[in-house]
């Protein structure tokens, strides 16, 4: 089996009354799959939920996403839903994820219910197999 090592570290000298610094590492084994899929989506806000980028079929897996649009929120549910009030995760421009997914609900991305309109190639998703 492979192995895939996230590390996030989180620094600051003003987000606190203290000096921030916080790193963290873990090595997770990935299955034989490795990556399961690697592409960039383009959510909206018309189709019912918007695109889904992770089905139950995937099993339990470590996901990585990435807003790349310029200036879109793209909002992450797990029910074909585009009501923001439902989103389980909130990406604005710029901003990623990397979090482990049971992989028993599917997974949907959309920009909302406010007439936003298509994140064209806005979203990057990497799927690796827990």
């Amino acid at each position: 089996m492979a192995t895939l090592t996230p590390t996030l570290a989180l620094v600051s000298t003003d987000a606190t009354g203290d000096s921030l610094s916080i790193s963290v590492t873990d090595q997770l084994a990935i299955g034989a799959n490795k990556v399961r899929l690697s592409r960039t989506y383009s959510p909206d806000d018309v189709t019912p939920g918007g695109v889904q980028v992770f089905n139950t079929t995937l099993g339990k897996s470590y996901v990585y996403v990435k807003n790349i649009h310029a200036s879109l929120i793209i909002y992450l549910t797990a029910a074909a839903d585009t009501a923001e009030a439902s989103a389980w995760m909130e990406l604005a421009a710029g901003e990623f994820a990397f979090f482990p997914w049971a992989g028993v609900v599917n997974l949907f991305a959309n920009t909302g219910d406010n007439g936003a309109g298509i994140a064209t190639n806005g979203l990057e998703v990497i799927i690796f197999e827990a």
